[in-house]
């Protein structure tokens, strides 16, 4: 199974701590097995905090770069070229090596440490409630451990307290563990409540640090920050009611107590470390506050806009012969509103859905170029074509050449020239190459009828859609 191959290195560990302190250190067979929780607690959780302060210093890194990241993503918010994104991408990645940052980093330590988590938890929750049932002669063995191991743990006892005994246990087996419901409760109360202490605060701890760091910006790290905001009251709740009313024996109480405390510690630590050693940088902080602000603001625009539109659409139910004018004001009140939210809006997203266009055009022309490159080498042909080359669509190593595919600043002017015209309800400008392209190519078709026709539209560049390169072999470029 599994857990089997979580529990076999846990179980091996307990083992080698129960036998040292039994016997290299001379303690009695119960005070070595009660040690050898906290003992496993600190190899297990010493051994994988090197990755979570790895985990801690690559988030600390990633919240000092957040500003530069934003200044790369809005660099190239109102440009056409199909090569914007790659450039941005290529920048970031550039960002992150510059820093060291790694995004595996801040994933595959904590995909490391969960199962040994629940390793830890499942192997002493099935030493303290085996499966064959405490009045067993013989117990199954679990992981490295035999049955003489799990026999000497289940009659281990803390304070008098068996530790497979819980609050909630029947009157029967208390007999049967010759112990009592006073001191069962007596003991392990104490522990769920500390237990749950230490859990609190580390939470708590937790929303502060998040709410230093928050992404203002974006929605996910917003509406997590809430969720975790609602979970503080509730885990301790959680924590004390299975505490007391579910079967949760001693050793899990002992488990619970030194690994709560144990990460509550290890996260102050090393936060506190970091701040010392990589505090959060001044322009950080100021772009902290500026996109606060800035979001705060949207937001209180939304909401205001909601409220007028509801109002309205209440005038619509009441003045039926008014609708069109109430929907007109409605819709007019949307694009101020948007306006006021961010007056490059509209336009950002018709840019940003033309430019991928512009790239899905490209990754074809690129596509098409490679089709072309393997067929030269089928047919045994010199790669590139000297047709292309000299056309300029093709590299002389044999590559697309991408800043044909660029669009220049006549190109830009007249593209925004239609999205504001579009916006505005206005006539789409002609395009004044178009239009000086059609009249030279009618002057020279009554001279010359075999002349090409006139240049593409603005934004179209010259494609090789329908080049046959090697016409001998019965295929073009279209195959």
């Amino acid at each position: 199974m599994i857990w089997d191959a979580v529990i076999y290195p846990v179980s091996g560990i307990m083992k080698l701590v129960f036998l040292g302190l039994h016997h290299g250190l001379g303690l009695d067979e119960s005070h070595a097995w009660i040690g050898s929780i906290f003992g496993l607690i600190l190899v297990v959780r010493g051994f994988i905090a090197p990755l979570a302060y790895m985990q801690y210093k690559n988030n600390r890194i990633m919240t000092n770069l957040r500003p530069r990241l934003h200044e790369l993503s809005q660099a190239n918010r109102m440009s056409f070229d199909p090569t914007a994104d790659k450039q941005v991408s290529d920048a970031r990645k550039a960002l992150y090596k510059e820093h060291h940052y790694s995004m595996a980093k801040g994933c595959w330590p904590a995909l490391i440490q969960m199962p040994v988590f629940l390793g830890l938890y499942r192997l002493l929750l099935l030493m303290a409630r085996p499966a064959d049932g405490l009045e067993a002669a013989h117990h199954a063995p679990i992981g490295m451990l035999t049955s003489e191991d799990v026999s000497g743990f289940i009659q281990a006892r803390v304070h008098e307290v068996p530790t497979v005994a819980y609050i909630a246990m029947s009157q029967e087996q208390l007999d049967y563990l010759q112990t009592s419901y006073d001191d069962v409760h007596g003991l392990l109360l104490p522990l769920f409540i500390l237990a749950a202490t230490f859990t609190t605060i580390n939470m708590a701890y937790s929303v502060w640090r998040n709410r230093i760091t928050l992404d203002h910006d974006s929605n996910v790290s917003v509406w997590s920050y809430r969720i975790l905001i609602l979970f503080v009251p509730l885990v301790p709740v959680f924590t004390l009611n299975f505490g007391l009313h579910g079967p949760a024996p001693a050793a899990i109480a002992l488990y619970w107590f030194a690994n709560n405390l144990w990460t509550m510690t290890q996260f102050i630590v090393l936060n506190k470390y970091l701040d010392r050693i990589m505090p959060f940088t001044d322009e950080f902080v100021h772009f902290r506050e500026e996109r606060k602000h800035e979001v705060r603001r949207r937001t209180t625009l939304r909401k205001q806009f909601a409220r007028r539109r509801r109002l309205r659409r209440l005038q619509q139910l009441v003045m039926p012969w008014k609708i069109r004018e109430i929907q007109h004001r409605i819709l007019t009140d949307r694009d101020a509103t948007m306006t006021a939210i961010d007056p490059d809006l509209v336009r950002v997203t018709k840019i940003r859905a033309r430019r991928r266009e512009l790239t899905k055009e490209l990754q074809k022309q690129k596509n098409k170029l490679a089709h072309l490159q393997k067929q030269a080498k089928r047919e045994q042909q010199e790669w590139p074509p000297q047709e292309l080359v000299e056309r300029g669509l093709v590299l002389a190593n044999g590559e697309l050449n991408e800043e044909r595919f660029i669009p220049d600043e006549e190109d830009v002017a007249f593209e925004l020239a239609k999205i504001d015209a579009a916006l505005a309800g206005e006539p789409v400008p002609a395009d004044p190459r178009r239009a000086a392209g059609d009249e030279d190519a009618a002057t020279a078709a009554a001279d010359e009828p075999q002349l090409r026709e006139a240049a593409e539209p603005s934004l179209e560049f010259e494609w090789i859609d329908s080049y046959p390169v090697y016409p001998s072999s019965g295929h073009s470029s279209r195959d």
